[in-house]
């Protein structure tokens, strides 16, 4: 018998450091055989794995074996393994795919991947030889395989998805394994006096002291807003400037938002999934405490995002400290080249290399990784996700930053952090390294937003921040605006004037969102950049907002505009009357919008002499309608005297209405009310205000966006009276007219299916 013809290719298990040999006879011996023999090589890692199930892929370009210290690292750093292989089908040769002899010995020929539910890794020392005869395997019917292997091999076998923990084969090995681990550890360990060794050292003894209940500090000259009295404070120290060298803060309040994250990921890590919405307020406290010991989660991922500034990487600072009271291993990372690891043994400042080549299957399965991506780190890095460990990644909204979840290999949940709110950011104040006074706080957030990193750093001189704004709407046309939309409700904040005009918040749950702009003043400040008259501005803008759902709420101030800049102009538009839920509340019932056919009324203003009139009836089209007039009025003011006329707010931030229509006849005001928001309110001020200048009977209208759920509670002390308000309309706002004359045309609706 001649000497039969055979193929050495050199395998590695994607993510596995130490390559191996296979050779195989050739003839008929088709990717199946290879399958097989690789996984004969590996029986007692696979035992469990059908041979059918590996996945094989033969690698583009050349990859040498050494140095092999780096070899994992170097493959993992290449990306997606479809970027640089060609995968394998069952039906392809060996012969084929390698005709000859590989030349080039010491190269990677065959990459393994594992399918996602093969057990996790195990060390396994092994010394064999495995041969058939012919006869022996023509009578089976299967392939020549000859599997060499000169001396002892020890290799590991590795899913991304694995969740236990390794084990060795013998306890000689095992003592071997955990000496080399803390050898290998010994180089990164960072010395006592360094900050985050003290603040490893502190969490783990005296953790609780870590947070303090402080007085709240009032100004000399504090602002109207009422603040609580007391606040929860993480106290900061120089281990903030070792995880974030630009910080501007000194310690850390504690959000009722990070309490309701810190509840929402640790319910998502336990596989309760309670996520989506907010539950009901509690005392803040250490929930890690309340953990399994050695607990891996089954999901993969929570993913926390929200505008820049908003206290995502701060979460994260939070998460860490009440990690380390609770003696759980954590990983930290916020810079591409070092990784902090805090175990029991005290706290390692590692590289992405030494992890993939020394460290990488040593870390305890019950390990959190807390990722803060920024520019210097834009995702999670490929050997994180490797790591088969939970990730909590603090991310801004731009795709490239949590593309990575698109493949994870367990479930991964987003969850939308809430804006901060005027009273968190005057109780914060007197945390950051040059305090500024709450009016200059309010003043600033009023105009352009709450995010605390803009109002902290630029409310006492806001010069430079509307500068900046002022330049980036320097060219903005409708196409850019469009293009705004487009991008924000793709979760995409990536142009550099989406942080200042654009605020993603929670939508009708946690892992929802919505894109809004801020505030009214820098919707002001869009809406006099662009070159039009002012009604074709609102009417253009309305129609780019009103397209895309996740946008809708910006049409809130463009609708204000139309109260005060249309509707006092006359027309015509549809309207539906609100039902009343069937279920009453202690203090509210709650009117929404009809889910039946209703039967569409007409709203006239300026209509045969009248100011306004409601009925069944559709006027023609070329309908004239008069100008009404227009009287500002100051909110709650007690001097002024009702007469006929629009009642327009002297400015849009009055907390009342957005206009009223007057008829001293029957004493009647009609209100319009604009909402655009999941949640609405009645101005029981405001209602309480008009009964006191006269004001006996009223109708309500909720003007809002096409398509928008609306739920509106009313006191229960009104529907009693059902004279006081027996009307209530919804008017939902298809488009807007471009100039005067228009409106009967284009401020129709459609009825409400």
């Amino acid at each position: 018998m001649g000497e039969e013809e055979t193929r050495t290719l050199w395998c590695l298990v994607h993510g596995d450091p130490d390559p191996f040999e296979v050779t195989v006879v050739l003839g008929s011996v088709n990717i199946i055989s290879l399958k097989e023999a690789i996984w004969f090589k590996r029986k007692n890692d696979l035992h469990d794995v059908d041979a059918s199930r590996l996945v094989l892929w033969k690698m583009n370009g050349l990859e040498l074996l050494e140095p092999e210290a780096s070899l994992a690292y170097r493959i993992e750093s290449r990306g997606d393994i479809a970027t640089f292989a060609t995968k394998l089908t069952s039906s392809q040769e060996v012969s084929t795919l390698f005709p000859k002899r590989p030349l080039i010995k010491n190269r990677v020929h065959i990459i393994v991947e594992l399918p996602s539910t093969t057990p996790f890794t195990r060390f396994v020392h092994f010394n064999f030889l495995f041969s058939i005869s012919n006869a022996y395997l023509a009578a089976a019917r299967i392939c020549f395989l000859s599997l060499i292997v000169d001396g002892p091999l020890y290799f590991l076998l590795s899913t991304s998805a694995s969740r236990k923990r390794p084990y060795w084969s013998s306890a000689e090995d095992e003592d071997r394994e955990a000496k080399r681990k803390y050898t290998a550890l010994h180089s990164a360990t960072l010395p006592s006096e360094h900050s985050l060794h003290k603040l490893w050292a502190l969490a783990r003894n005296l953790g609780e002291t870590l947070f303090e209940t402080r007085p709240v500090q009032r100004d000399e000259s504090p602002t109207k807003t009422e603040l609580p009295s007391n606040c929860m404070v993480l106290n900061g120290g120089d281990w903030i400037k070792n995880l974030l060298p630009v910080s501007r803060f000194t310690d850390v309040l504690i959000r009722d938002e990070y309490n309701k994250a810190l509840r929402a990921v640790i319910d998502w890590c336990l596989n309760r999934k309670r996520v989506t919405t907010d539950m009901q307020p509690a005392p803040w406290r250490n929930l890690f405490l309340d953990v399994p010991a050695g607990h891996v989660s089954k999901q993969s991922a929570f993913v926390l995002l929200g505008n820049p500034g908003i206290g995502k990487t701060v979460f994260l600072y939070v998460l860490l400290v009440l990690r380390l009271h609770a003696r759980l291993p954590t990983i930290f990372q916020s810079e591409k080249t070092h990784v902090y690891y805090f175990d029991d043994k005290g706290v390692f400042d590692m590289t992405p290399e030494f992890i993939t080549t020394h460290f990488r299957f040593k870390f305890d399965q019950s390990t959190w990784c807390l990722i803060d991506s920024n520019p210097n780190l834009s995702t999670v890095p490929v050997f994180i996700q490797n790591l088969g460990l939970f990730i909590v990644q603090a991310a801004s909204p731009r795709p490239h930053r949590f593309e990575w979840t698109k493949k994870a290999v367990a479930p991964v949940t987003r969850y939308f952090m809430e804006p901060w709110t005027l009273s968190e950011l005057l109780v914060g104040r007197v945390l950051q390294v040059t305090p500024c006074s709450e009016a200059h706080i309010k003043y600033f957030s009023n105009l352009y937003g709450t995010s605390a990193r803009s109002v902290y750093t630029n409310a006492e001189d806001p010069s430079d921040y509307l500068a900046n704004l002022q330049d980036q709407l320097t060219s903005i046309t409708y196409e850019k605006v469009d293009n705004l939309v487009k991008q924000s409700s793709a979760l995409d904040l990536s142009d550099p004037i989406s942080h200042q005009i654009v605020s993603i918040s929670p939508g009708l749950s946690r892992n929802l969102f919505e894109a809004s702009i801020p505030t009214r003043h820098i919707y002001e400040q869009l809406r006099n950049s662009l070159p039009d008259k002012r009604l074709e501005v609102i009417a253009r803008l309305y129609e780019i907002y009103v397209r895309v759902p996740k946008t809708r709420s910006n049409a809130g101030y463009i609708l204000e505009d139309a109260v005060s800049d249309v509707f006092p102009l006359g027309g015509e538009w549809c309207l539906v009357s609100m039902v009343r839920s069937k279920h009453k509340g202690p203090k509210c019932t709650h009117w929404k919008t009809p889910t039946d056919s209703t039967a569409t009324q007409y709203l006239h203003l300026g209509h045969l002499g009248r100011h306004i009139a409601i009925d069944i009836n559709k006027n023609p089209d070329k309908t004239k309608y008069n100008r009404l007039e227009t009287i500002l009025f100051l909110s709650l003011s007690t001097s002024l005297t009702l007469k006929d006329g629009f009642y327009l707010p002297s400015s849009p931030s009055q907390a009342t209405f957005d206009g009223f229509i007057y008829e001293s006849a029957s004493k009647t005001a009609t209100v319009f009310q604009v909402t655009t928001s999941k949640k609405h309110s009645v101005s029981e001020e405001g209602i309480k205000w008009l009964q006191g200048l006269g004001v006996k009977k009223f109708r309500y209208i909720a003007v809002t966006t096409p398509d928008t759920p609306f739920d509106l509670p009313f006191p229960n002390e009104w529907s009693a009276r059902s004279e006081l308000i027996p009307e209530k309309y919804i008017l939902a706002v298809e488009s807007l007219p471009k100039y005067a004359g228009q409106t009967n045309m284009y401020m129709a609706t459609k009825q409400l299916e």
